[in-house]
């Protein structure tokens, strides 16, 4: 059974509050360009930071055996992935199969999204949360198209290795095309001249002020990713 077919419960934000829902994930090392069922997001309540503890093996922060990591600011997003009583999986980095944290669930409130969004609120330069913005790290580009309901994404991704020879090891990769938001949900596809889906593949879900991102691991050199939540 592939890690896509097994089901977990997974926190929804339809009502405003945190409560669980059966569905498939898309995470577990699993390359994938699936964003079905939308993923859900939440923010940190304040004024004060939340703890969050590793989730490794069968620890359970309830019996305080779970390894404490670093805290989550006030308003900060997180991806949730699941629910266990009253604690919450949490994905910290935004970024699927990047593992999680366990977050006390009464520190959450979910975030919920416009199913159909104006094209203007897809416009603009995107980062991945929490870089250095700037020349030589990952972004996207979405603009508007004559084409009044289309939108055009384009950008760069690198990965930074280890010196070799007293030299950086750099991947880079990119992607570059168009297409026509579903609501909330857009689909670039690289085509050929047949019209043809070949090379890089990304998926986007917009989601308040973020964006959700996942790729078919075609999007260039070894490890360079587009997958995570980003911000303008």
């Amino acid at each position: 059974m592939s890690p896509l077919s097994r089901l977990i419960t997974i926190v929804v934000a339809s009502t405003g509050t945190l409560a669980t829902q059966t569905v498939t994930p898309r995470w577990g090392g699993v390359v994938s360009t699936n964003l079905e069922p939308e993923p859900k997001l939440a923010e940190v309540l304040g004024p004060e930071r939340a703890d969050a503890f590793y989730r490794w093996k069968d620890c359970s922060p309830d019996r305080g055996d779970c390894e404490k990591g670093s805290p989550v600011l006030p308003e900060q997003p997180v991806e949730v992935i699941f629910v266990r009583g009253d604690w919450t999986c949490v994905d910290v980095g935004g970024t699927g199969g990047s593992g999680g944290a366990w977050v006390q669930s009464g520190k959450l409130s979910p975030l919920v999204s416009d199913p159909e969004p104006r094209l203007a609120a897809w416009v603009g330069t995107w980062w991945p949360l929490g870089v250095k913005r700037g020349q030589g790290s990952n972004h996207l580009v979405i603009e508007k198209t004559p084409t009044a309901d289309t939108l055009k994404v384009h950008g760069n991704a690198y990965w930074y290795g280890p010196l070799v020879d007293g030299h950086p090891v750099t991947h880079f990769g990119g992607v570059d095309g168009e297409s026509k938001p579903q609501g909330n949900y857009l689909l670039i596809q690289e085509l050929d001249k047949g019209g043809n889906p070949v090379g890089c593949e990304l998926a986007m879900r917009l989601i308040g002020q973020y964006l959700i991102v996942a790729d078919n691991s075609q999007c260039g050199g070894m490890n360079v990713r587009f997958w995570g939540l980003w911000q303008k």
